[in-house]
């Protein structure tokens, strides 16, 4: 859709196409976010039962199993760990190290209004891309929930260097549907910034809606899809032999793609 297309352009940029093979393509959902996370981190539907499940129950979670490949674990929140009793499963699934509201307050990071209020997204990626030039022989896996466009959104959307919501079918008619754009573009046109910024090593970017935004407006409902979201995959190009021959690459690149049934069609 042009909505779609829309957000998604940060991720056009020739240079960032230089250096990955940009995959798009949708995934079904259900509920709300706990689902989303149960179906993207542990491939599953068991939505809320995530909070409560049992060890065999996430024996096959994404971060239980890269952690036993030997990759660190990193789960990132802008919001406070005690919703939804993030600061506890994040842990039972597999993540060695999390990051919620109180421990990004405590290097400063900035808060931003929203349906949530908590740590603006802009400043998350940023300590991402930081975490990224990071050197270190470990392997990494780091999953970000993001926060600021939880509906209701703060209208304006106060996001510096804002995309034009002109761009958008019906973006000037609908103020909450222009904020909504705007603080998703963001996100998107962070997360490009990280890639380009060139990590120290090989790093897939895997991108993907938790569930479509549940706006009260009939109109701005029906902009969204009732059964799948969208993601998108930026997938490093390999251009050394050593690259294409390392397991670690291989893992990585994997990972995510191998679990589920995608239709992916290559944007780049």
């Amino acid at each position: 859709t042009t909505l779609f297309r829309s957000i998604v352009r940060p991720y056009e940029d020739p240079q960032l196409q230089d250096h990955y093979r940009v995959l798009q393509g949708t995934v079904p959902f259900y509920g709300s976010t706990v689902s989303g996370e149960a179906r993207e981190l542990c491939d599953s539907y068991m939505g809320f039962h995530l909070l409560d499940a049992s060890p065999e129950e996430i024996r096959g979670c994404l971060p239980y199993h890269l952690a036993a490949l030997g990759y660190h674990t990193v789960g990132i929140h802008g919001h406070a760990g005690r919703m939804f009793r993030r600061s506890t499963w994040y842990g039972t699934i597999g993540f060695q190290e999390t990051w919620f509201e109180d421990r990004f307050q405590q290097i400063g990071l900035p808060e931003c209004a929203g349906g949530f209020s908590g740590i603006c997204d802009a400043d998350i990626a940023q300590w991402i891309g930081n975490r990224l030039h990071q050197r270190n022989t470990q392997p990494s896996f780091l999953y970000w929930v993001t926060l600021n466009s939880h509906l209701p959104v703060p209208i304006p959307s106060h996001v510096k260097r804002a995309a034009p919501c002109a761009i958008i079918p019906s973006g000037q008619q609908y103020p909450a549907l222009c904020s909504w754009f705007q603080l998703i573009s963001n996100v998107h046109r962070s997360v490009a910034q990280i890639a380009q910024s060139n990590p120290s090593r090989p790093t897939v970017f895997v991108i993907v809606g938790d569930h479509a935004p549940p706006f009260a407006d009939p109109f701005l409902r029906s902009q969204f899809s009732d059964s799948v979201v969208p993601y998108v995959i930026l997938k490093p190009r390999l251009k050394t032999s050593s690259f294409r021959e390392s397991t670690e690459a291989r893992r990585a690149q994997n990972a995510w793609m191998l679990r589920a049934n995608h239709q992916i069609r290559p944007g780049g």
